[in-house]
């Protein structure tokens, strides 16, 4: 996994800057969203930004099991139970998307993010100028 925004010349967005400094603390958030190294499902574990990894040979039993006991369960509590927790955690988590998003759309304008798309395309690393 990783937050790869910043190889292509942006920043996070759709929560994900409030959401992962939220659980993994400022410190690695700023790491991870820096660099956009790339991490494993147990250090998403250890960071607590998943509640468990498992070996990939176990994962499509897993995630089926845990599939089948919430479709089995009371949708509309969990509903509540999910809202009540991102109402509690993330009052802020509105306005920090409209951040998120006045700052993608001043990226997606800059040179930067333009030689970022251009480089991908031709398969090769981008050169940032700062433009």
């Amino acid at each position: 996994m990783s937050f790869a925004f910043v190889g292509i010349g942006l920043a996070p967005e759709m929560g994900s800057s409030l959401f992962l400094t939220s659980r993994a603390g400022a410190a690695r958030a700023t790491d991870l969203f820096m660099t956009g190294r790339p991490f494993t499902g147990r250090e998403a574990e250890q960071m607590g930004i998943i509640t468990r990894a498992v070996p990939s040979g176990e994962l499509e039993e897993t995630v089926k099991k845990q599939a089948a006991q919430l479709a089995a369960g009371p949708a509309l509590s969990y509903r509540e139970i999910k809202a009540s927790i991102n109402r509690i955690l993330y009052p802020e988590l509105f306005s920090c998307m409209e951040i998120e998003a006045d700052c993608a759309d001043r990226l997606k304008r800059t040179a930067d993010h333009a030689e970022a798309v251009n480089a991908f395309l031709e398969k090769r690393k981008p050169v940032f100028q700062g433009r």
